[in-house]
C-alpha cells in the first residue's frame, strides 16, 4: 500500500486542512503569528496536526527519493554529456546509490520525530538520537513502537552506515554495486591481457549478461530495500492512529464534523460516531 493511501495519512490530511483554516481565521493571516510558532498562539491540536503533516510529506518524500534512485540506475543509456566528462556506469550507480542511502537515513530521523511528535516525549533536541528516544520509549511504557524502530535499524543499518561514511569520509562500498565494478573494470583489464576469460570480454554475449545479472542484483536488494521500508512506516503510522486522534480537541470535533463526516472517510466517521458528534 502507497503511504498516501493509509488511514493515518488521510485522515490527518483531513483534520490538518481544517485545523489550517481555523488557525487562518482565528490569527487574521498574521505573519508574525506564522512565523513566530510557539507564541502564535496555535491551539494544541493546531500545533499537532502542522507539525505531523510536514513529517509525513518528509516521509513521502524520502520515499519517493529512493524510488527515483532506482529508476536512475535501471536506465539502459547514458547521456552524451555523461559519456563526453568521462563518467562511467559505476559513477552513475555509485551518485544515485548516495542519494538512495540519505534518503533512507532522513527517513529514520523521520520516523524517530513522528514518533516524538505524536506522543509528546520529553525530548527537547531537534535531532533525535536512538539512545536518547528509547529511553523516552521505555519510560513511557512503548515498546511495542520501539520494536518498530529497531528493527528498522536492522534491517536498513548497513545503507545508514555507509551514507554516513560518505558523508564524512567520502568512501562507499556495497557488495552488489562492487560486483558490477569488478566486472568492469576487469572488462577493461582484459583488453591487454592475453589469458582473456570470455565473460570479461567487452562486447561479448558473456560479458553483456554478467554486467546486467549484477545490475539486475543490485537493483533488486534496493526495490526490497523500499518494499520494508513502507511496510515499517505502515507500521507506525497504524499506531499513531489513536493517539493522534484522543489528541484532538473535542470542540473542534464538533464544530466541523458535518464537514467532516462528509468527507466520507469510514475511520474518521467511525471515530466521531464514536466521541458522540
Amino acid at each position: 500500500m502507497d503511504i498516501k493511501d493509509c488511514i493515518f495519512y488521510k485522515t490527518l490530511n483531513i483534520l490538518a486542512d481544517f485545523a489550517d483554516w481555523d488557525t487562518t481565521v482565528r490569527l487574521n493571516h498574521s505573519l508574525t503569528a506564522w512565523c513566530n510558532h510557539a507564541d502564535s498562539g496555535f491551539l494544541h491540536h493546531e500545533t499537532l496536526l502542522g507539525k505531523t503533516k510536514n513529517i509525513m510529506m518528509g516521509v513521502i518524500s524520502s520515499l519517493s527519493y529512493m524510488r527515483l534512485s532506482i529508476i536512475q540506475i535501471s536506465h539502459t543509456h547514458l547521456l552524451e554529456e555523461v559519456i563526453a566528462n568521462k563518467f562511467q556506469e559505476y559513477d552513475i550507480y555509485r551518485y544515485h546509490y548516495i542519494v538512495f542511502s540519505h534518503s533512507i537515513s532522513l527517513l529514520q530521523d523521520l520516523l524517530f520525530k513522528l514518533t516524538s511528535t505524536i506522543w509528546g516525549l520529553n525530548i527537547k533536541h531537534k535531532t533525535i538520537g536512538w539512545k536518547e528516544l528509547k529511553n523516552e520509549l521505555k519510560k513511557n511504557n512503548l515498546t511495542h513502537i520501539e520494536l518498530i524502530l529497531e528493527n528498522f535499524y536492522k534491517k536498513f543499518s548497513k545503507h545508514i552506515e555507509k551514507r554516513n561514511r560518505f558523508s564524512h569520509e567520502g568512501l562507499l562500498s556495497y557488495n552488489s554495486l562492487d560486483n558490477f565494478y569488478m566486472t568492469n573494470l576487469w572488462t577493461n583489464l582484459s583488453k591487454n591481457n592475453d589469458n582473456k576469460k570470455t565473460q570479461y570480454i567487452r562486447g561479448t554475449q558473456k560479458n553483456i549478461e554478467l554486467l546486467q545479472k549484477t545490475k539486475e542484483k543490485f537493483i533488486e536488494e534496493l526495490n526490497q530495500v523500499v518494499s520494508d521500508a513502507e511496510q515499517c512506516v505502515l507500521e507506525l503510522c497504524d499506531l499513531c492512529m489513536d493517539k493522534l486522534l484522543v489528541q484532538i480537541d473535542y470542540e473542534f470535533m464538533k464544530k466541523h464534523h458535518e464537514h467532516l463526516k462528509a468527507c466520507n472517510h469510514k475511520y474518521l466517521n467511525d471515530y466521531l460516531t464514536q466521541i458522540g458528534v
